[in-house]
């Protein structure tokens, strides 16, 4: 069975880099009162706000008012009102408080939100595997459409704010392999997608995709090599590599994965748009199909070796400090 990315849409309100002509690819300052009621929307969180718009959107350009099963990922919940309720417990000494905050903290407080909004009555569920997060809800989508489900929404989203920040500066959290942190932002963003097992017009194929717990280089390149192989595509095949990486980060297993293409494979770096956070991953997926449909590269996150063919087949490679690989294979 085949599955098929039929609409997608990301919000990213603290992108660090918007060109000129790129803006299409997401949606940095978006204006909520368009999908939300006003009343609704003064009590919603951030995250609650940027994930609510991205999906609605996503439903929109598919042509749906309600999908059948929403799935979403997220690696850190709605921290916002997390540190509000413990900003309140301090507050309160443990005495008495009001329970919204927490009520509203919890991890599938997303999907639970888009639901109600919806009135979708349908599946919900939410997966909370730091950078698999978002993975595992796109691999969940695979197996309702197994199961004769269609016109699933999926989606992930994390957002950040001061004291955690400051929290995960720290503890190195926006380190690579290398414990390499330069040029490495927190961000925050919500990607949706609508996936169907009928192709449809501008749809992009899923074609694979593979998460692996922590392992070495070589190993990494041999489960590459099996993949690649698994999908009838060798590496000479694939038209784009984007990884969730800087330029020049010394980062061996980046480097190990470029090894399989020889170095020669047109890059782009999507954390320079998006930044570090746990399912930033949700957001290469977007790009990658945003890539396929316009066949043309944001120039802030191009790296090497301009394409100059017809952009067909992508990879997108990401881990989490040397554990959580995960490889995405999109084609046109």
């Amino acid at each position: 069975m085949k599955t098929y990315i039929t609409s997608s849409a990301t919000v990213l309100p603290s992108a660090k880099t918007v060109g000129a002509n790129e803006n299409s690819a997401y949606l940095s300052d978006v204006n909520y009162a368009e999908y939300i009621e006003p009343k609704l929307l003064r009590r919603m969180s951030k995250v609650i706000r940027m994930s609510v718009a991205a999906a609605k959107i996503a439903l929109r350009e598919a042509g749906l008012e309600n999908p059948e099963a929403i799935l979403v990922g997220t690696g850190l919940g709605c921290l916002t009102d997390t540190q509000r309720f413990l900003t309140d417990m301090c507050s309160a000494e443990e005495g008495v408080l009001s329970p919204t905050a927490f009520i509203q903290s919890t991890h599938n407080t997303i999907a639970g939100q888009i639901g109600l909004l919806l009135e979708c009555n349908g599946y919900n569920s939410t997966y909370s595997d730091r950078a698999h997060s978002f993975e595992q809800a796109l691999l969940d989508a695979q197996l309702h459409l197994l199961e004769g489900s269609d016109n699933i929404l999926v989606g992930a989203a994390d957002e950040t704010v001061d004291l955690v920040e400051n929290v995960v500066r720290s503890i190195n959290e926006t380190g690579n392999s290398s414990g390499v942190t330069k040029d490495y932002f927190l961000g925050e963003g919500s990607s949706f997608f609508v996936v169907s097992d009928k192709k449809k017009l501008n749809s992009i194929e899923l074609k694979g995709l593979k998460l692996m717990p922590r392992t070495n280089p070589s190993e990494l390149q041999a489960v590459l090599t099996d993949f690649l192989s698994s999908h009838s595509i060798a590496p000479n095949e694939i038209d784009l590599i984007i990884l969730g990486d800087w330029p020049n980060t010394g980062d061996k297993y980046y480097a190990a994965f470029r090894e399989v293409f020889n170095n020669s494979i047109p890059t782009a770096f999507y954390k320079k748009q998006s930044g570090h956070y746990f399912t930033s991953s949700a957001y290469a997926l977007h790009l990658g199909c945003h890539i396929l449909r316009t066949q043309s590269i944001p120039e802030s996150i191009s790296g090497t070796h301009p394409p100059e063919q017809i952009l067909q087949n992508i990879l997108i490679y990401n881990h989490y400090k040397a554990n959580k690989h995960s490889f995405c294979l999109i084609s046109k």
